[in-house]
């Protein structure tokens, strides 16, 4: 019996690989229309997914539109925004806030799925 070598990968090599996958998950979704869809079912604007990935919302239609691909951190961002969004969506959840890191969720309302799919500012 011969022993195998199983290859061990680094925090920062997981991290470049994961990187990696979202970073093509964000230009799939984009190029298929797949981020659309989940960015208008859970009722967010694109000035609203800009503003959290740190792009305009101008770049933000153009990858969309498959006119541009997303790539940099933004798209890694977008894609994480995408994965939250399509688990929540996917589990019946109505309530959707996977744009803001915790110190900027602190101080906003979340965003509230209505059962037509339009999305609004939960008021309370």
């Amino acid at each position: 019996m011969t022993s195998r070598i199983i290859p061990v990968m680094s925090a920062t090599q997981t991290d470049r690989t994961s990187d990696v996958v979202l970073l093509m998950e964000a230009r799939a979704a984009a190029a298929s229309g797949a981020a659309r869809w989940l960015r208008r079912a859970a009722g967010l604007s694109q000035r609203e997914m800009a503003e959290a990935i740190g792009r305009t919302p101008g770049a933000v239609s153009l990858w969309e539109h498959g006119e541009r691909k997303p790539c940099g951190d933004a798209a890694i961002r977008y894609a994480q925004i995408l994965r939250v969004i399509a688990a929540q969506l996917a589990s019946g959840c109505r309530t959707v806030e996977p744009l803001k890191n915790d110190e900027e969720a602190a101080g906003q309302r979340p965003l509230v799925t209505t059962p037509a799919g339009q999305g609004r500012r939960d008021e309370s």
